[in-house]
């Protein structure tokens, strides 16, 4: 902040009318805008359910999005234009602030940028959880393909009824010796 208004206030005394200047405040405003609106909205997001942590995976999308061509790619070349502008014009003390101010301000946007894809990779790399009805569906499934697999001495897939099941238990934790 300290130095958004030390550039502010003689930018505005000396180059008013210059676009580069005013693309430069309103991409470094509109960077910090989009950064705290998806920071408060992911505060309101459950990233436990699935359509919540795919809101978060786009909200950190266009974050990143955002972040990357405002504080970086569009922030180097408005930097290297308004140096050249101020080198053309001769105007040394507006030089050496400005580069001072962008340099400072460069650092900054190194850390915003990291920042943000810090939280992308956390939030892309997280796996969907699964709610109760993708969860009876995946049972299903493998319980068919399981069957599938499992045959009978006549080749026949079968299903065990309830009393084999329950055998099938016993028999399990009998021989990894877990009832003695």
């Amino acid at each position: 902040h300290a130095l958004g208004q030390a550039m502010v206030v003689p930018m505005n005394l000396r180059y008013a009318d210059w676009a580069v200047y005013h693309e430069f405040v309103f991409l470094l405003q509109f960077a910090a805008f989009i950064a705290m609106m998806i920071q408060s909205y992911g505060f309101t997001l459950d990233i436990a359910k699935r359509t919540d942590l795919m809101q978060m995976k786009v909200a950190m999308t266009l974050a990143l999005l955002v972040m990357g061509y405002s504080r970086g790619v569009r922030f180097v070349a408005l930097s290297c234009k308004a140096i050249v502008f101020l080198l053309a014009r001769g105007d040394t003390g507006f030089l050496i602030g400005g580069a001072t101010t962008t340099a400072l301000m460069g650092l900054l946007n190194i850390l915003f940028i990291t920042d943000t894809l810090k939280k992308f990779f956390k939030f892309i790399a997280m796996p969907f959880p699964m709610d109760t009805s993708s969860r009876a569906l995946m049972r299903r499934r493998s319980s068919e393909a399981l069957m599938a697999f499992a045959t009978t001495r006549s080749s026949q897939s079968y299903e065990l009824d309830f009393s084999r099941k329950e055998w099938a238990k016993v028999r399990g934790a009998s021989t990894m010796q877990a009832l003695r």
